[in-house]
């Protein structure tokens, strides 16, 4: 807010701005914060005192000088939250002098709470993204299976003139699981390429911070290089069986 009205946050101290035509004299600037749990700015805000705010700012028109509709609560450990939730809530109950008997009418909204629902959230969030990543790469494993299976066929004659010189099957099927995991290698390169042009242009087109862990990068390469062994290995082992003379006499 002091960046959007003075545009260097030093020369705010000691300015005057109005308010509902109060002028307010500015005492102090405080941190960036960036967004609550709820998504709000928190650096999109004027802090006032309550008195003036309830007297001249907000209740002179409105005829609610005496009414606050959001109390906002520091607690010291983050042990004591609910302790804390549940004392402000007997103590308003009580000075509001609320039947015993009657619901009460304040929402105490707390901190660790939220936080545990948003965890639970990302948890969620994640497993469907696992999921998603999951079906992905058995597709993507039965489509290598496929093109390997392909390759099996188009390369008979060959598979059968290797043999026939002395290679023999563990050499044809090493060679095999060597093309499957050469060809998902090569996908997963292309794949960390293009994201990371994407996370360049994120970050340069929005102004976005965005974070590339190495460990992802090496994880997402050793899990393509497992597809390639675990879908590649029934193609390089109906190659390895094959019958040399049936193989050379494939047309």
């Amino acid at each position: 807010m002091a960046s959007e009205l003075f545009g260097n946050v030093e020369s705010a101290l000691g300015e005057t701005i109005r308010i509902n035509k109060i002028p307010l004299s500015i005492s102090g600037v405080l941190a960036s914060k960036g967004q609550d749990m709820r998504g709000q700015d928190q650096d999109d805000i004027v802090i006032i005192p309550i008195t003036t705010a309830n007297r001249k700012v907000i209740g002179r028109n409105s005829g609610k000088s005496d009414q606050i509709k959001r109390i906002t609560i520091s607690v010291g450990n983050k042990d004591d939250m609910d302790f804390v939730a549940d004392e402000v809530e007997r103590l308003l109950i009580q000075k509001h002098r609320i039947p015993a008997n009657q619901v009460s009418p304040f929402k105490i909204m707390n901190l660790t709470a939220m936080m545990n629902t948003r965890a639970e959230a990302n948890k969620v969030f994640s497993l469907l993204l696992s999921g998603v990543a999951g079906v992905s790469l058995l597709v993507g494993g039965i489509g290598v299976m496929n093109i390997m299976l392909v390759s099996v066929t188009e390369r008979t004659r060959e598979i059968g003139l290797r043999m026939a010189v002395g290679a023999k099957p563990k050499h044809i099927m090493s060679q095999f699981l060597i093309e499957s995991v050469v060809l998902c290698l090569v996908g997963a390169l292309l794949g960390i390429i293009i994201s990371l042009l994407v996370i360049a242009a994120l970050q340069y087109g929005l102004g976005w911070q965005l974070i590339v862990s190495p460990m992802i990068i090496v994880l997402s390469i050793s899990a393509t290089a497992f597809i390639g062994v675990g879908f590649g290995f029934y193609p390089a082992y109906k190659a390895s069986r094959l019958d040399p003379i049936e193989a050379l006499r494939f047309e």
